[in-house]
């Protein structure tokens, strides 16, 4: 029997079973692929809605940090985060105490410090004082810087230390060398005479507080206590232990 159909007036072949599986099975296809289309084009709008505009400071390179744990690569671009950690930007204390390569930098700008240091007390020296050579200098300079980096570590570690003996901090190390490292940069106003000094070491604890908040996940007073009493320890044996 022939698989003919009465439609209306006339007589039209009626489609067999294995055409009609064929032709639903490619009209799929076409509408699956059609969705695949429409679905990135969603996707992407809304990833380009999603993306968060830069903020005051640096803003190609903020862009550009998103998903990304790293800030950059250059001395710039973390000079520009240590500047943003010293506004207390919890954004980038979180970047940089994730980044690897933020210790290194941060290793310079406390050498840095150092060496201003120095330089400030040499300025402030007495005329009466012996004269050093420039290789006498160099001598100094790098013995003091050594220190300088020893001293904020440890001062650094202990605070750490006893958190987590006491208060039971989370955080890591290293993740706070790399924050509190580049926030040194704010002791570089040091070499104002007096107030520099004042006003650099009024910051960086505040800089401390915020940032043993933010990486050891301290409570705020929890993290002013510890900031300040271990600072001012350190401060009482440097002053008067000889």
């Amino acid at each position: 029997m022939s698989p003919l159909t009465v439609y209306g007036r006339g007589l039209v072949p009626r489609p067999c079973p294995e055409a009609i599986h064929f032709a639903n099975t490619d009209a799929a296809r076409d509408r699956e692929a059609s969705c695949r289309r429409v679905g990135r084009r969603i996707e992407g709008r809304s990833l380009r809605r999603r993306t968060p505009m830069s903020d005051t400071v640096g803003s190609t390179s903020d862009a550009g940090a998103v998903g990304n744990t790293s800030p950059g690569t250059g001395p710039a671009q973390y000079l520009r985060e240590a500047i943003r950690i010293v506004r207390f930007d919890e954004d980038a204390i979180g970047r940089v105490a994730g980044d690897r390569k933020a210790l290194k930098y941060g290793a310079c700008v406390v050498a840095i410090a150092g060496v201003l240091s120095y330089v400030s007390e040499l300025l402030g020296a007495s005329a009466a004082a012996e004269p050093m050579g420039a290789l006498g200098h160099a001598v100094a300079i790098a013995v003091v810087v050594p220190l300088q980096l020893l001293a904020s570590a440890v001062h650094i570690g202990v605070i750490h230390v006893l958190g987590k003996l006491l208060l039971g901090a989370t955080g890591s190390y290293v993740s706070l060398l790399r924050v509190l490292w580049l926030a040194s940069v704010v002791t570089w106003l040091a070499v104002i005479p007096v107030v520099g000094a004042i006003a650099a070491g009024i910051w960086f604890l505040l800089i401390m507080l915020v940032t043993f908040e933010n990486v050891d996940g301290l409570e705020r007073l929890q993290a002013l206590a510890l900031v300040v009493g271990i600072s001012a320890a350190m401060m009482f044996l440097r002053t008067f232990l000889p």
